[in-house]
C-alpha cells in the first residue's frame, strides 16, 4: 500500500523507468553473486557499478527505458 501511494503521484514513464531500474541493478548484482560463487570471480564495487551504468545505456539506445 505504501509503494502505491508513493508511486501514485509519478508519471507512467517514470514508474516503468523506475521499475526497469530495479530489474537491472537486481539482475546484475545476481549476477555479479554467482560469479563469485560458483566461479570465484570478484569484482570491486566500482566496476560493478559501471556495468550497470553501462548497460542502463544499452536499455535506453534499444528503447527499452526513459532517460532518467
Amino acid at each position: 500500500m505504501l509503494a502505491k501511494q508513493s508511486r501514485s503521484g509519478t508519471g507512467e514513464l517514470l514508474m516503468r523507468a523506475f521499475d526497469a531500474g530495479i530489474i537491472l541493478v537486481t539482475w546484475l548484482i545476481w549476477k555479479q553473486r554467482n560469479a563469485r560463487v560458483f566461479e570465484g570471480h570478484a569484482v570491486l564495487s566500482v566496476n560493478l557499478c559501471a556495468a550497470i551504468e553501462d548497460e542502463w545505456k544499452s536499455w535506453q539506445e534499444a528503447g527499452l527505458t526513459s532517460s532518467l
